[in-house]
């Protein structure tokens, strides 16, 4: 499902779960259980999304103010996100990758992801800035 126009993008619903995620989102709240992530952001900057939210319990959908990425010398990407009026860094790296598996969405496609490990996550003061 996407929930246009904050392009919000869901998967693995059934009928019910369907309907109260559709609810959610009208109510202006992003459920997080079936989120694959926001159309606007990088995949990084969708972990880091997710992360912060699963943390700190914040659910307004435009909740978000501000995101920079960063990758460092390792390879790993720093994403800053300021969201609700508090700022954050979430250093993520990309994981090995996982076994193949048919999409359940493209028939007779074998598809392989990667897992993103999430390094640390930092509440930041302005002084840290």
């Amino acid at each position: 499902m996407i929930a246009l126009p904050a392009g919000l993008y869901f998967s693995r619903l059934g009928p019910e779960s369907a309907v109260v995620t559709a609810r959610e989102v009208l109510s202006g709240r992003m459920p997080l259980g079936h989120l694959r992530g926001r159309a606007a952001l990088s995949p990084s900057a969708q972990v880091a999304e997710h992360t912060i939210r699963e943390r700190t319990g914040l659910d307004a959908i435009d909740a978000i103010e501000q995101v920079s990425e960063t990758t460092t010398p390792d390879g790993s990407v720093a994403v800053d996100m300021r969201i609700a009026g508090r700022d954050y860094r979430v250093l993520i790296r990309q994981g090995p990758p996982e076994p193949t598996f048919g999409h359940g969405c493209i028939v007779d496609s074998a598809v392989t992801w990667h897992r993103w490990i999430v390094d640390s996550v930092e509440e930041r003061s302005p002084s840290d800035r």
